[in-house]
């Protein structure tokens, strides 16, 4: 027999010699375990996640571009300003297509508080929303986007958003919306 020349090979040699065969291949059948548990899966998972999240994205309509309005008198913009707004008894259905939005866009809504403001001599009535949200970025704007197409008396105020590290696809996204309603 020739002795091994390097010093990785000798203690291979050597633990094959001292623990046989058996326990080589068992060692070796464990180590490729891990390797599939700990790093395999994790992709695999991660890749389903991201092709689901694609789905999802694309079942959802686009409505980032509004079809444009021709140039209108005042009177005639407001007219056709009010012809298109909520009434009171529409602010359920708005929550409804929100929590709809969301859930095909794979975006998690954690609770969506609202408040009433009466402004006197003012001929709308005000609903202020605050819709705290989680998901990827563009799942996120495609809820908003979405909502303010069906409801044109809808504005974004503000949007909220952070991130815990840079290249994670979730953000925390706080939307600070307003809702023009019909009296």
């Amino acid at each position: 027999m020739t002795a091994p020349t390097s010093p990785l090979r000798l203690r291979a040699s050597l633990l094959l010699i001292r623990f046989n065969w058996r326990a080589a291949s068992l060692a070796l059948a464990v180590c490729a375990a891990a390797l599939v548990w700990f790093w395999l899966l994790p992709q695999a998972r991660q890749r389903a996640a991201h092709a689901a999240q694609q789905a999802a994205m694309q079942s959802v309509p686009d409505v980032s571009m509004s079809p444009r309005v021709p140039a209108l008198t005042a009177d005639d913009a407001l007219q056709h300003f009010e012809s298109r707004l909520a009434k009171d008894e529409d602010l359920g259905r708005l929550m409804r297509a929100l929590w709809r939005y969301a859930q095909a866009g794979g975006v998690q809504l954690s609770k969506v508080d609202y408040r009433n403001e009466d402004m006197p001599g003012f001929r709308y009535r005000r609903v202020t929303l605050t819709v705290p949200m989680n998901g990827a970025y563009p799942m996120v704007r495609q809820v908003i986007f979405s909502l303010m197409a069906e409801y044109p008396g809808l504005a974004l105020t503000r949007l909220d958003m952070k991130r815990e590290q840079t290249m994670q696809p979730q953000v925390e996204a706080t939307a600070h919306l307003v809702l023009y309603l019909k009296p």
